[in-house]
């Protein structure tokens, strides 16, 4: 993923095939952190807060899947460029992919045990949590450079 314009309210990524095809796989897992990991506050014991935050984050969540799959499938914002693809979104639609990439390394990180340093050991069941952490990064770090460049 490699950015290719910066006007004064837009970006156009360049995409090989197969990033696209990895930028869909990890955007398709989106959200990740499991219901009701995020706490109102660790000493409350309020559940109305608690169901209410809850209630509040899932609407978020799948008002962004929503938002997402509707990016994702405009023929002018993702775009076939030859062999490769183009990827067309505002500043603020770039500002909230890197939420959501974020959200979905989080997410992962919290499959993977929230381990204080690197995975010990690769195994079947957390590979594929490792992966997507991978690569949650690896367009994370496109988009905050774009960002800053």
């Amino acid at each position: 993923m490699k950015l290719l314009r910066k006007t004064k309210d837009s970006y156009a990524f360049h995409l090989a095939t197969g990033e696209k095809d990895l930028l869909l796989q990890v955007l398709h897992l989106y959200p990740l952190i499991p219901a009701a990991y995020q706490r109102v506050s660790k000493g409350d014991k309020d559940e109305s807060k608690q169901r209410l935050l809850d209630e509040a984050l899932m609407e978020m969540r799948i008002e962004n899947k929503r938002q997402l799959q509707k990016v994702l499938s405009d023929p002018i914002r993702l775009a076939r460029d030859g062999e490769s693809w183009l990827l067309r979104v505002s500043e603020g639609e770039l500002e909230w992919l890197l939420q959501i990439f974020n959200e979905i390394r989080v997410g992962s990180w919290i499959l993977l045990g929230s381990p204080e340093s690197a995975v010990a050991a690769l195994t079947v069941a957390n590979a594929p949590h490792f992966w997507t952490l991978e690569m949650a990064d690896y367009f994370q770090s496109r988009i905050l450079e774009a960002l800053e460049g």
